[in-house]
């Protein structure tokens, strides 16, 4: 479960088993943290006026510690799918014990659940103990407290348990459904959908709370199809709050998924288990074999790799990095996840605006909508950058080593085609031709452009000091400036998603002024190719180890 490992080789980014525990507990603490001056001030100023009740004030919050420990459950599961999953090492170490079938199945179910009560605490642990303090801790009375406390605990753990069971019942839907190579391709699909869906219950605490507490039938009807409000009417009925019939009838769904869910897993697990782990020796080379049969030949291919990629050197990396990028599913969650976040805050950001297809009716021009591409492609890039770092098995990277001149190797100029293909091949047609119909050939031309020349931004950022082929050096060390990183990425998207349609939206008003848009962008990629430049023969060599090869 914490050692990880791939069938293909995978070198797994094994943080251990103290540092995964730690950031797991970390976005509750912070929230439970930024809370402290929230409620101090809002506490003052009800109580004052004798107003305050801690049960309805803390709604919103309630909700948002429930989708958080829904989404970061259901994600680090995902993340340990494939140990959910029985593989070939499994049946190489247990098949010739005098073990049966049975037993092994409940020994991997056995192993699944405690993962599973591990997940739903720690995820929760920091805000089960600060958020009760928080909220009523100054109140005085230890009976509000105990009430307080035992119902946000049940709640938020039960939500958490609830994802994971849910997580678990898909898997073994799949192996009951179908066959052991299939349902593991087949996986890779439902990993995305499940991604956006819990990601987009995170969005929902935004706008789900405010509707509820309007007291509208026909919304409370909408909104009570989705898990997270099943639980937040379980913490009011667990506060003693069974007054509202809505909140009432929520924890009762919310009981029944809890047990329903955790059945409907153990059953089709069950099913599935025998057949699955029976055919693993038959099945589990048929995929890659077919994978990269497909990526090897095909008239497709070929014109894909001449024309993206100009040089022999680059048509190499070029497959290399495809090829690896199909076969690993480590680097394929990763790029899933990055993509899943895009589309979220690109839901979120199309929420609010309004939308108009019928015949003469105009969307009027939107930050929002001129965002959502930037938001895309800043995810995608970004994403990929980041799979680049996350190496194979290293102890095949001699071949690298033999073969390529240190000091010639066209890693950053492969990356940078292969970043430009994965972001705008489809995001610029999109791009184009979604404003084209909404605002007009002018505004089509105008975005598309800002969109090129921001992802080009982007990329030449993400590959400035680029020393390596993907997948064949080992990890960065842990430094003291990768906050920093993390910092300047967050800083990037937050312009990207504001400030640029923002400063697009007014040039758009006027067409004389439209080279303005373009200048900052253009000194600054100037700047880039002089820092570039200018470093030192031995900072641009090819390297296939870091420095620091452990996380310190």
């Amino acid at each position: 479960m914490f050692r990880g490992g791939s069938e293909l080789g995978t070198d797994d980014l094994d943080l251990g088993i103290g540092i995964t525990v730690v950031l797991l507990a970390l976005p509750g603490l912070f929230v439970s943290l930024l809370l402290f001056e929230k409620y101090g001030s809002l506490i003052r100023f009800l109580r004052g006026a004798g107003e305050f009740d801690p049960f309805e004030a803390t709604i919103p919050d309630e909700y948002f510690f429930i989708v958080l420990s829904m989404a970061i459950t259901g994600i680090a599961t995902l993340w340990k799918w494939t140990a959910i999953f029985p593989d070939r090492r499994d049946f190489a170490n247990l098949v010739h014990l005098p073990i049966s079938l049975r037993n092994i199945f409940v020994a991997n179910f056995a192993a699944i659940a405690a993962l599973a009560s591990l997940y739903a605490i720690v995820v929760n642990a920091a805000s089960i103990v600060l958020f009760p303090i928080v909220v009523v801790g100054s109140q005085g009375s230890l009976a509000v407290f105990l009430r307080f406390f035992l119902g946000h605990a049940l709640t938020v753990v039960a939500a958490g348990f609830f994802a994971f069971s849910l997580v678990f019942a898909i898997t073994g839907i799949l192996l009951a459904l179908f066959p052991y190579g299939m349902s593991r391709r087949i996986s890779t699909v439902v990993r995305f959908v499940v991604i956006v869906f819990l990601l987009a219950l995170v969005a929902s605490s935004l706008s789900v709370p405010g509707f509820l507490c309007n007291g509208v039938a026909t919304t409370q009807r909408v909104l009570s199809a989705l898990p997270s409000v099943w639980f937040l009417g379980l913490s009011q009925r667990l506060w003693g709050r069974s007054a509202d019939p809505f909140f009432s009838h929520m924890a009762f769904r919310a009981v029944v998924a809890l047990v329903a869910t955790p059945v409907i897993a153990a059953f089709a697990y069950r099913a599935g288990f025998r057949r699955s782990f029976q055919k693993i020796p038959e099945a589990a080379d048929l995929p890659l074999i077919s994978k990269l049969g497909n990526l090897r030949s095909g008239v497709l291919s070929k014109i894909f790799y001449r024309a993206v990629l100009k040089t022999p050197t680059q048509q190499a990396f070029g497959r290399f990095i495809l090829q690896a990028l199909a076969r690993s599913e480590v680097h394929q969650q990763v790029l899933l996840f990055s993509l899943a976040i895009g589309l979220v805050a690109s839901a979120g950001m199309l929420a609010g605006v309004p939308l108009h297809f019928r015949q003469g009716e105009i969307t009027p021009l939107s930050a929002d909508l001129l965002s959502i591409p930037l938001i895309l492609a800043f995810c995608v890039i970004v994403g990929t950058r980041f799979c680049f770092e996350i190496p194979l098995n290293l102890q095949a990277n001699w071949i690298f080593r033999f073969w390529l001149d240190p000091a010639v190797a066209e890693t950053r100029s492969t990356a940078r085609r292969l970043l430009l293909v994965f972001s705008l091949s489809w995001l610029a047609p999109l791009t184009f031709f979604s404003t084209l119909y909404l605002w007009g050939l002018f505004i089509a031309i105008l975005h598309t452009s800002v969109l090129i020349a921001c992802s080009i931004l982007i990329i030449e950022i993400a590959i400035l000091r680029l020393r390596k082929i993907p997948f064949t050096c080992s990890y960065p060390a842990f430094q003291s400036h990768s906050p920093l990183i993390v910092l300047g990425y967050l800083f990037g998207a937050i312009i990207l998603a504001t400030y640029i349609p923002e400063y697009e939206a007014r040039i758009a008003a006027i067409p004389a002024a439209t080279p303005l848009l373009f200048v900052p962008l253009a000194l600054i990629l100037l700047g880039l190719f002089h820092y570039r430049k200018n470093l030192l023969p031995m900072d641009k060599e090819l390297i296939f180890e870091e420095p620091q090869n452990h996380w310190t």
